[in-house]
């Protein structure tokens, strides 16, 4: 899934959802 993997890097570098 497309998500899980922008949720694993996000909690990663600890950056915010990137929601455009």
């Amino acid at each position: 899934m497309l998500v899980w993997s922008t949720i694993m890097l996000n909690l990663q570098y600890g950056l915010p959802p990137e929601k455009e």
